[in-house]
């Protein structure tokens, strides 16, 4: 999701640029001057980890645990740091309760935090109810939302509204519902985390744009709720959605999912990428400026896509071969491209662009994020993230894990989409049939086997292509909750 005319980039060196709309210090460059190319951000911006970008506001997570802020917060007190100040070089907060963060998560002018103990906090702008926690109260301190939050397993925030989805596989939704963005039958906001029962089932992503929802379902059928008045959920019509109604035009084999202000782009498997919604900018990269009632393709400059970004009108995609390429508004300079003029087609952002890394809020296509596994014994599938990997092209396997760093950590692989589950022992592949958490910690495969497969030896045991992994953890402290922050595959274009 994307709110914002300002554009962040990490690059590989772990250097931070940012350019566009600066006008409340969300670039962190120490002023509030708009910048037209990607600038280097320099101060208190080492070690970063993870960028998050909202409307008018920046957070770096950095790899010591540490949340820096930076932008807009004198009306709502986004940034967490107990005062309706903006800030215009990146600060830290410092909060005895922001410690041991798992993910940050944000919206238009409000932000959550989920912490490895599985609580969640937020602060900010809570005018609909958006933060979840009873009132229309706003927030300048991150306060812990304890209403309907246990077992949570990511977190999603709209423009003003927010979900939850439970490791139960229920999901939950609070704040600004006036467009049916939340998915319960109507058209009231709702101050508490609550249930949403219709076409909610086997949910495998959620994604959220200004006004409207999107869930991406286990089974690859696409369901879109909210506002719709500019074609956004690609329903083919312009009418509004209070439950989730399947997209069914084009909407097929989809890889990833990016939602601007009133815009929405499907990656889907074979590579092709397909936007509907506004285009009053060209943020759909169609060449011109007619908006798109269902998902069409957009084909000038759209190959070998790695990643995507949306902001408020406009959208980026960086591609395997490290090159960025934007469309859409530029009033801010937000493209990076030196100037203010709007693009209709994507077109190559090549100022400070090298070796990028990673743009906000993203993770590599080909990245699976486990958000939140229980203490004790767990496991975690990766459902259908890991596939036409190019075989002569692979690299590596990688799986990180956080605290505690005694966690026992065991898996098994499956090639033929979790018909059968393998383990390496050294020498062959051997099928393992208890599929139970206990017996993947017995017999199963350690970390740092996983992480040594080669490509030779996967190809032995059939890998074509498609993996999936089950992962079991254990930890004997009740106080911890073990967790995999990434597991990655790696491989070249």
């Amino acid at each position: 999701m994307g709110l914002s005319y300002f554009s962040i980039i990490l690059k590989d060196d772990n250097t931070l640029w940012g350019c566009g709309g600066n006008g409340s210090g969300e670039l962190g460059l120490g002023d509030t001057t708009n910048r037209t190319t990607f600038t280097q951000i320099t101060t208190n911006t080492d070690d970063v980890k993870e960028i998050y970008c909202g409307g008018g506001h920046t957070f770096v997570l950095k790899n010591d645990g540490t949340l820096w802020g930076c932008g807009y917060n004198r009306d709502y007190g986004q940034l967490g740091l107990g005062d309706n100040t903006d800030r215009n070089t990146f600060t830290q907060i410092i909060d005895n309760n922001i410690d041991n963060i798992k993910s940050v998560y944000c919206g238009g002018d409000h932000t959550l935090i989920l912490k490895n103990d599985g609580t969640l906090w937020g602060c900010g702008r809570n005018e609909y109810g958006q933060l979840g926690l009873g009132d229309t109260t706003n927030r300048t301190a991150f306060i812990q939302i304890a209403t309907n939050t246990d077992d949570i397993k990511s977190v999603y925030c709209g423009g003003y509204h927010t979900f939850i989805l439970k490791n139960d596989g229920t999901l939950w939704g609070c704040g600004r519902n006036y467009e049916g963005q939340l998915g319960l039958g109507d058209t009231t906001d709702r101050t508490t985390f609550t249930q949403i029962t219709t076409n909610a089932d086997d949910i495998k992503s959620v994604y959220c744009g200004g006004y409207h929802t999107f869930i991406l379902k286990n089974d690859d059928t696409l369901w879109g709720c909210g506002y719709n008045g500019h074609g956004n959920l690609g329903s083919g019509d312009t009418t509004n959605k209070n439950t989730f109604t399947q997209i069914t035009t084009n909407a097929n084999d989809i890889k990833e999912i990016c939602c601007g202000y009133n815009h929405t782009f499907i990656l889907k498997n074979d590579g092709t990428l397909w936007g509907c919604g506004l285009n009053a900018h060209g943020q759909l990269g169609l060449g011109d400026t007619t908006h798109r009632y269902a998902f069409t393709q957009v084909t000038t400059n759209t190959n070998n896509i790695k990643e995507i970004y949306c902001g408020d009108c406009y959208t980026l995609i960086l591609k395997n071969d490290g090159t960025l390429w934007g469309c859409g508004y530029n009033g801010y300079g937000n493209l990076g491209s030196g100037d203010t003029t709007n693009r209709t087609t994507f077109t190559q952002v090549t100022t400070n662009t090298d070796d990028v890394k990673s743009l906000p809020n993203q993770y590599n296509a080909a990245t699976i994020k486990v958000y939140d596994l229980n203490a004790g014994l767990v496991e975690t599938l990766d459902t259908n993230n890991f596939r036409n990997i190019p075989v002569n092209k692979f690299e590596k396997i990688k799986i990180l894990y956080t605290n505690p760093t005694d966690t026992l950590i065991a898996g098994l692989i499956s090639f033929d989409n979790k018909t059968t589950w393998k383990m390496f022992t050294g020498t062959s592949w051997t099928t393992i049939s208890d599929i139970t958490p206990n017996n993947i910690l017995l017999n199963g495969m350690s970390m740092e086997k996983i992480n040594n497969l080669t490509k030779e030896i996967l190809v032995q045991g059939g890998f074509t292509g498609n993996i999936n992994f089950k992962i079991a953890l254990k930890t004997n402290d009740d106080t911890k909750t073990p967790s995999i922050t990434k597991i990655y595959i790696q491989y070249k274009e």
